[in-house]
């Protein structure tokens, strides 16, 4: 994995849907980044287990080039499965692809 700080580039073109804040486990301060990927509607990308978000909802990315993140180092906060195979026990971005994303409608006018 990469060391704790380095950028995450967005791994798409797209839009960026929301950038959440919430509790890892109920206990550990993480960060979602989703992205909606350029004609694709029915995608969400997500990012997570990401440090210092860089963009906000509405924002346009693209792919390789724009920062979104940074890496976080999650590695002093839990004890990591894969960490016996990443130099210095380092995390890296996950990323999820999610087909039926909840789209709270009760916003809409």
């Amino acid at each position: 994995g990469a060391p704790p700080g380095s950028p995450v580039f967005a791994p798409l073109d797209g839009t960026v849907v929301e950038v959440k804040r919430y509790l890892l486990y109920g206990k550990y301060d993480d960060v979602e980044i989703h992205i909606q990927p350029e004609g694709r509607e029915d995608l969400d990308l997500v990012l997570i287990h990401v440090a210092d978000p860089q963009v906000e909802a509405g924002d346009e990315v693209v792919a390789g080039k724009t920062q979104v993140a940074s890496v976080r180092k999650l590695s002093d906060q839990m004890d990591l499965q894969l960490a016996e195979y990443t130099p210095g026990g380092r995390s890296e971005p996950k990323i999820q692809r999610i087909t039926d994303y909840d789209i709270d409608h009760s916003k809409e006018s």
